[in-house]
Order: structure tokens, then C-alpha cells, then sequence
């Protein structure tokens, strides 16, 4: 599968301190090979799924009919993470 990253989501990727963004990184584009890791979950009432990386979580959509995982978001873990998703 591909891997595509919204706009968001890469900049707060690129605002992860390094030792973070290379787990963020791995954990990322593993996804294009499976898109459904044993750690991931689907989010309550949502198409979406969550990806957890240390602190860090990763909220993606995967497209089958474009044979594509969307990152939608990348977020610290806190309060905010799961709203406007």
C-alpha cells in the first residue's frame, strides 16, 4: 500500500524531537506494508484508526479502493489528540 500524509500531520511530525520522529518514522511506513498492526485500534463510531508510538499517536484512514493508508494526524498523547478527528 502507499503511504500519503495530510499537510497537518507531517508538520507535527516535523516538529517531533529527532529520537521521537524516527520512531514516528518506522512506525509510518510500516504501515504501507500492513495496514492493520496488532497494536492499532479503530477509532469508537469513526472509519479511522489509531496507532500508538511511545507518547505519540498516529490517527489513519485506510483507503482500499486507492490501495492507500492515510495520515491524518500526529499528535502527542493529551486530552486534544482524538478531538477533530
Amino acid at each position: 500500500m502507499r503511504v500519503e500524509v495530510v499537510k497537518a500531520a507531517l508538520k507535527a511530525y516535523e516538529k517531533a524531537p529527532e529520537p521521537d520522529r524516527s520512531h514516528l518514522r518506522q512506525a509510518i511506513l510500516a504501515l504501507g506494508a500492513n495496514a492493520y498492526p496488532m497494536q492499532s485500534l479503530r477509532l469508537a463510531n469513526s472509519p479511522f484508526f489509531r496507532l500508538r508510538v511511545g507518547n505519540w499517536r498516529v490517527i489513519y484512514h485506510v483507503l482500499m479502493k486507492k490501495d492507500t493508508v492515510l495520515i491524518l494526524k500526529v499528535a502527542r498523547r493529551s486530552e486534544q489528540t482524538y478531538r477533530d478527528v
